[in-house]
């Protein structure tokens, strides 16, 4: 709301001689802000409180699936299931957030937005575990329509679904459509990184710069 004021008088090219002690007159106006024409648009899921869940990390509840569904013996640059290395599968996976959802619940969480349950490209790197790693965040899909093995099966999907909206709590897939695992290569089979030298960092103008000096 704005208010404004006016006093009555001569202008300041008029002077006069005032005889009375009474003041100028004065006239307020109100003026209304102009209604909107619609409120701002929110999503209702704006109103949630969501606990995101990188499932891998979270709960192992069936051991069964460490593997994928690969033999044990093949190795983790295969099957990806090595929990003493950050970049490989530690276990965690759909039975596991299910029995947590208790947990969940109890922290005032209205909805669950777990990383990608899709099926991924295993594992993808150099060949050598210093310079591989597995699809544990599961953002290396292969294929839209399948449970990640790793993560257990669509009959398990369906359970902790149904779980969690027993409680009330909404369910979020992160899904990624504009990438996949490494499953589309060149012709001429080369894939390193520019480096650099070759291909510098240039501002607006075009000029060079070292990101690494501006972040300190």
């Amino acid at each position: 709301m704005l208010v404004v004021t006016a006093c009555s008088g001569s202008s300041e090219s008029e002077p006069t001689t005032t005889t009375s002690s009474a003041p100028p007159a004065t006239t307020t106006t109100t003026v209304e802000p102009p209604v909107p024409t619609a409120l701002p648009v929110r999503h209702p899921a704006t109103a949630d409180l969501v606990y995101f869940v990188m499932t891998d990390r979270f709960e192992n509840g069936d051991r069964s699936n460490d593997r994928g569904g690969l033999d044990g013996s093949l190795g983790p640059l295969v099957h990806g299931y090595l929990p003493t290395d950050t970049g490989f599968n530690h276990g965690g996976d759909l039975r596991g957030l299910t029995e947590q959802l208790d947990y969940i619940e109890g922290l005032g969480a209205t909805a669950i937005w777990i990383t990608p349950p899709f099926k991924n490209r295993t594992v993808q790197g150099g060949g050598r575990i210093e310079n591989s790693s597995s699809s544990y965040h599961g953002y290396w899909m292969i294929d839209w329509t399948q449970i990640h093995p790793h993560l257990g099966t669509e009959e398990d999907m369906q359970a902790f679904i149904a779980a969690a909206h027993e409680r009330g709590l909404k369910v979020y897939f992160d899904v990624v459509m504009n990438h996949t695992g490494d499953v589309i290569f060149f012709e001429e089979n080369q894939y390193s990184y520019r480096t650099f030298t070759s291909a510098p960092y240039r501002d607006a103008a075009g000029n060079e710069f070292d990101p690494f000096a501006l972040a300190g």
